[in-house]
């Protein structure tokens, strides 16, 4: 076998592992959000009464694991899907900064258009900005890269609280505690404002996302996807996932163990341990348990829209934008709304797979690549290509 075959197949391997955790990533968020798509406003109870039972406290059981990881969770393969374009430009002589810069102004527009009509929940609309900020940071190497995600990290959350007033038993604000005042009311935001209200609110969290995004194009440029020691990456995963979901635990069932202020640290744990299990499973004999997230997460957008599309225009209160004047079906109760988010989720997966047979992109990714590199590429799959190298940001 030739070193160019060796070379191509590590690459698919990447992209394909890279599939499938954007595909999880999306599960996650589906997961996270569907509470509010179904139109529900249940109160966070964690283990708060004597009576436990798993369908009761399910929703509870889904924000420990993804609740706030969800998000840093894709903004990781987000930052990733940067890089990876980035050298896919400059190896074909392109400008990658107008490209790039084309594809978060495309995704802007998609993300204020789902957040107007669709959706108020969008997270699109803020990707977008941290996009366009990652264009400062695109050509960096790995350490740089990680340094101003550090940087980031501790400019826009909450600094550590003394030890000496958790031993003391004080109660205090932790809101008081923020390093960066809140910029809400910044002059160069009132054109969002003016757009809707709510939109500043995109900015804030795209400042407090940052440090995600940036880790994610370190990991990379450090050589993640390249780490030959599987093992060593499923008891890593394994490692962080639990030290994670232990800190959201402690957080959000204990008052004295909110001293500690790292909420962004388990957090962001979480979303490290999954990427690192995913990794270890993806190049492993278990990599049939995975596989099926690549095909959703080739169409991660196409797929979130629909998410939004469908429930925000069944559920009543499921959206809060225009499209929720449609909805016509009352809230049900989140043991019953689970089973068909998931039923939903496994025909997006064989949906998806049904289409990339015939197609070859989803179609808001096909319009998305179209004016990303202002060129028509060709949507549908004339035959089967089964060594072929997928370009990096289909």
């Amino acid at each position: 076998m030739s070193s160019t075959v060796l070379k191509n197949n590590v690459h698919t391997e990447r992209i394909t592992a890279l599939d499938q955790l954007r595909g999880f990533a999306l599960l996650a968020i589906f997961l996270v959000n569907l509470k509010r798509l179904g139109g529900l406003n249940l109160d966070t109870m964690f283990w708060m009464f004597s009576s436990f039972s798993i369908i009761d406290r399910s929703h509870e059981i889904i924000y420990i694991l993804f609740g706030n990881s969800s998000r840093p969770l894709f903004a990781f393969m987000f930052g990733i899907t940067m890089i990876i374009m980035y050298d896919h430009a400059i190896q074909r002589q392109l400008n990658p900064y107008f490209i790039l810069l084309r594809r978060m102004f495309i995704l802007l527009l998609i993300g204020t258009a789902h957040y107007l009509w669709i959706w108020d929940g969008d997270i699109l609309f803020m990707y977008a900005l941290d996009g366009i900020l990652l264009l400062l940071f695109v050509s960096m190497p790995a350490w740089p890269l990680f340094i101003f995600g550090l940087l980031a990290m501790f400019l826009y959350q909450p600094s550590p609280i003394p030890v000496s007033l958790f031993i003391n038993g004080t109660n205090i604000n932790i809101s008081d505690y923020f390093i960066i005042f809140p910029i809400s009311n910044y002059w160069f935001l009132k054109p969002l404002i003016w757009l809707h209200p709510n939109f500043s609110n995109g900015f804030i969290e795209a400042m407090q996302h940052l440090s995600f995004f940036l880790f994610g194009m370190s990991a990379y440029r450090a050589g993640l996807f390249q780490l030959k020691h599987q093992t060593l990456k499923g008891i890593m995963g394994c490692i962080f996932l639990a030290v994670g979901v232990w800190g959201k635990y402690q957080i959000h069932t204990s008052y004295d163990f909110q001293w500690l202020n790292l909420t962004i640290i388990w957090n962001f744990s979480v979303s490290i341990g999954f990427t690192l299990i995913f990794l270890f499973l993806s190049s492993s004999r278990f990599s049939w348990l995975v596989h099926p997230f690549a095909w959703i997460g080739r169409m991660s957008l196409t797929n979130y829209l629909l998410q939004s599309l469908v429930f925000g225009s069944i559920f009543i209160g499921g959206s809060m934008a225009a499209l929720g004047k449609i909805a016509f079906v009352p809230p049900i109760p989140f043991a019953a709304l689970l089973p068909i988010g998931i039923v939903f989720f496994i025909l997006q997966i064989g949906v998806s797979k049904l289409w990339l047979k015939h197609f070859n992109y989803g179609p808001v990714e096909w319009l998305w690549r179209t004016g990303t590199y202002w060129n028509v590429s060709p949507m549908r799959r004339k035959e089967r290509k089964t060594a072929a190298v997928r370009h990096a940001d289909e």
